[in-house]
């Protein structure tokens, strides 16, 4: 008796969320790690969206540097708009007043690496 194998194809292209990376900086006299950033930014944006429209968001930290600022954000492309409001929002990270600058929107994060 044999056994057949199931196949585990990948969703096709029209079925997967299409994603949109944010470039920015935060602008404070502190440095701070990518896990007070992430943290910071998680109870950010739920408190202000709720837990659903969050959900709904796909957010992610991809990548942050503390000792320029600079981070890179992933989220849903629907909900792009609703994350670069939150973000201009944010205000504290830490208990420490910071400023978030919005620098570029792209849809691959290659482009945002290099440029």
């Amino acid at each position: 008796m044999q056994v057949q194998k199931k196949s585990t194809k990948a969703l096709p292209a029209s079925w997967r969320i299409k994603k949109r990376y944010l470039k920015f900086q935060i602008v404070s006299e502190n440095k701070f790690s990518q896990r007070d950033v992430n943290y910071s930014l998680i109870g950010h944006l739920l408190s202000l969206l709720g837990s659903l429209h969050f959900a709904e968001m796909h957010f992610s930290l991809v990548l942050y540097d503390p000792e320029s600022g600079l981070g890179i954000l992933r989220c849903s492309r629907d909900s792009l708009q609703t994350l670069k409001a939150g973000l201009v929002l944010l205000s504290h990270v830490n208990n420490i007043k910071v400023s978030v600058r919005l620098l570029k929107t792209s849809g691959t994060i290659k482009s945002l690496k290099t440029g």
